[in-house]
């Protein structure tokens, strides 16, 4: 588990005046930017409304039965609530949704990181 607060304060600090010398107290960009990705997706996941109707039609049945089987699976699939509406409606979903999400913004990361090199 990690201290929330101060991954926030690191966050929010210039990369170079991280302090190199101590063991433990140097986050890459990347580091942050993954931590900043998922405490968004935690805390506001109206941002990614968009991203999970472009996505939702990649849920597999496999998927579905094991984290979100709680809601109908082609209402899930096929249907045309938003990510935040699912999560306010059922609340049980909010673990499963978000970790679809998070793994689906890490290959995206991943891609572009690659396409780089």
């Amino acid at each position: 588990a990690h201290d929330i607060e101060g991954y926030k304060s690191l966050i929010a600090r210039p990369y170079e005046s991280v302090n190199r010398a101590m063991p433990g107290s140097y986050y890459s960009d990347v580091e942050r930017t993954i931590y900043l990705t998922y405490y968004i997706l935690m805390e506001d996941i109206a941002k990614y409304d968009e991203l999970f109707q472009q996505e939702r039609k990649f849920i597999s049945f496999e998927y579905w039965s094991e984290y979100l089987n709680m809601l109908d699976y082609d209402d899930l699939v096929y249907g045309h609530d938003p990510l935040s509406s699912l999560v306010t409606k059922y609340p049980d979903t909010k673990d499963g949704l978000t970790r679809f999400l998070y793994e689906i913004i890490l290959r995206r990361m991943e891609i572009r990181d690659r396409s780089k090199s």
